[in-house]
């Protein structure tokens, strides 16, 4: 069974409310919320990456061309009336089929931590509140997946989404503009922290070019982290976060403190040269420093003194110098072969950095 959404059925869809005094997670329109809900109600990195994993396939499912939403709008909205009519019997579910292999990092054979996360999926519960087009409210209660089957001589396994579900699960693909094969690929197996995701996700509502900016208390609240001061915060949290989602993310970001709050820009990474540059007083005092000792000891022009500027201020002073410093390939060199230099070493891979998020 395939289905999709449309621009005026979403007019009528779940509305979030947080976590009832039952424990059950209100179905949020966005990602973000969603990861930050299930912290709270107790999932964890495994039953995450699997969810990630059937926006991936939900995205491969979907309807896209407008045309098609259009001829699959009628279906859609008779699909949700029949379905919330306690008078009628329906079964409106989508089914999912996976191999083992598509659960796990490659060459894994540790299905248990798979098994773990679709367990958690079983037990998961949402609550829907809506109201249908007759005007009567609708309350489902529903956990993410059911009839959890699994073939140990196939090594697969498949089970069922409610038609509701699914919807919600193409409307957060829809509004989080979620390139989920792109974010399954590169992120999803290599790093062990939901906050990697968090923040992933927390940079996609943002949107690419806008700015945020967050108090301390706020920012622990968010991630779950007990910093007492945002010089903790920068070296063990945003710093790293920075360099991993320069290297394999869609979107990063750059930061400064200014006063007690964080700063944060986010960046489309396919557009380096359109990254903004942002001025902290106390960076841009220790750049100019830094440029006028190497200017003498590396008998820089003006040009090639300007292009170090440039290279510090787009890919961040921190990063660029704990790359460059005492780095051993730049022994000896001067003038425009250390500026060259420098500058492959500031773009290389961060292929030899060790896992930050486990």
């Amino acid at each position: 069974m395939n289905i999709t959404t449309s621009k005026m059925a979403l007019k009528k869809e779940i509305k979030r409310k947080g976590i009832n005094k039952n424990g059950y997670s209100r179905v949020p329109r966005n990602i973000l919320d969603f990861l930050l809900d299930a912290k709270k109600q107790g999932l964890t990195i495994h039953s995450l990456r699997i969810v990630l994993i059937m926006l991936a396939r939900v995205q491969e499912n979907q309807i896209t061309t407008e045309r098609q939403l259009d001829l699959f709008e009628k279906d859609l909205d008779l699909f949700e009336r029949d379905f919330t009519d306690t008078t009628k019997h329906t079964n409106y579910t989508v089914q999912f089929n996976f191999l083992w292999k598509d659960l796990l990092p490659e060459n894994s054979r540790n299905y248990s931590s798979a098994l773990k996360g679709l367990q958690e999926l079983l037990n998961y519960r949402g609550v829907h509140d809506f109201e249908n087009d007759k005007g009567e409210k609708i309350k489902l209660f529903s956990s993410i997946i059911s009839d959890l089957l699994i073939n140990e001589g196939k090594r697969g396994v498949k089970f069922t989404m409610n038609i509701l579900w699914y919807k919600m699960f193409l409307l957060l693909r829809k509004n989080n503009k979620f390139n989920a094969n792109n974010f399954s690929n590169k992120i999803i197996f290599k790093y062990n922290h939901i906050n990697c995701y968090v923040w992933y996700f927390y940079l996609k509502a943002l949107g690419t070019n806008n700015d945020s900016s967050l108090f301390l208390d706020t920012f622990n609240d968010i991630f779950s982290t007990n910093y007492k001061n945002w010089s903790k915060c920068k070296e063990k949290f945003l710093t790293p976060y920075k360099e991993l989602f320069d290297e394999v993310s869609d979107v990063s970001f750059n930061f400064w403190i200014e006063g007690d709050k964080l700063k944060i820009h986010s960046y489309s990474t396919s557009e380096p040269e359109a990254i903004p540059v942002y001025e902290n007083p106390n960076i841009t005092t220790t750049i100019k420093r830094t440029l006028k000792y190497q200017k003498k000891k590396y008998k820089l022009s003006d040009i090639e003194f300007q292009m170090l500027e440039v290279m510090y201020k787009t890919y961040g002073y921190e990063r660029i110098s704990k790359r460059i410093k005492n780095n051993p390939e730049l022994k000896n060199l001067t003038g425009k072969e250390y500026v060259e230099k420098a500058y492959e070493i500031s773009k290389r891979n961060l292929n030899d950095k060790e896992d930050l998020f486990s």
